[in-house]
């Protein structure tokens, strides 16, 4: 499967709004680092893109 620019960032998105419910500590920590990964993903996904262009 593709994904482009704007899945990355919805994912990001999801898995930040999950670390801000979350219980343990541990957890919320590697779902904010999942997101901060996927927004870095979003970008290099946009910028491949508009270099290509």
């Amino acid at each position: 499967m593709v994904y482009s620019s704007r899945d990355f960032q919805f994912y990001a998105h999801w898995c930040a709004r999950l670390a801000d419910q979350c219980k343990d500590p541990a957890i919320a920590t590697d779902l904010r680092t999942i997101s901060r990964e996927l927004i870095m993903k979003a970008q290099d996904e946009a910028r491949l893109k508009n270099n290509a262009a």
